[in-house]
């Protein structure tokens, strides 16, 4: 990037130069709601969407890349004798998607242990004087198995960026 520099001093003498500056890339983002409480579900059945808000604090265009890793694709179940829910299972588990109001279905994006890159195209911040970054939305929900789980239900969610 090529800059102009114009500087005076306080006896009013003034000076100029321009050159050239390397602004290296930088991935960042910033999640703004770190819990996604899907609240009580009854078995069998799918939570409301609660949506997640992310910011592209970087200079550079992102995609996404998500993952459930820390509990081998699993959300844990405190219930007595409670199974895990597989996060990434055929007809249940946890769904996330761009589109508001996604069907959780074979379409719909799963949580899986896997660091899933996600083809979002994220635009970064274009106007200096706006200090507030571009939003996105991700979209959740939860289908439950209709038996065998019990209690509260936690996994860890990994959310980071790549450049697109």
């Amino acid at each position: 990037m090529d800059i102009y520099l114009n500087v005076s001093d306080a006896e009013g003498n003034t000076g100029n130069n321009t050159g050239k500056v390397t602004i290296n890339q930088l991935i960042s983002l910033n999640v703004t709601n770190t819990t996604i409480p899907f609240g009580s579900v009854d078995l069998g059945q799918e939570s409301s969407q609660v949506t997640t808000t992310i910011r592209n604090t970087g200079n550079v265009d992102i995609d996404i890349k998500i993952n459930e890793s820390l509990n081998g694709g699993n959300m844990t179940c405190s219930g007595p004798g409670s199974a895990n829910i597989n996060t990434s299972a055929d007809t249940t588990g946890i769904r996330y998607n761009t589109t508001d109001s996604f069907v959780f279905d074979e379409t719909s994006w799963r949580l899986t242990q896997d660091d899933d890159t996600r083809d979002v195209n994220w635009a970064k911040n274009n106007d200096a004087s706006d200090a507030t970054p571009p939003e996105y939305n991700l979209y959740w929900k939860i289908k439950l198995p209709g038996s065998g789980i019990s209690g509260t239900c936690t996994t860890i969610t990994r959310i980071s960026a790549t450049a697109s």
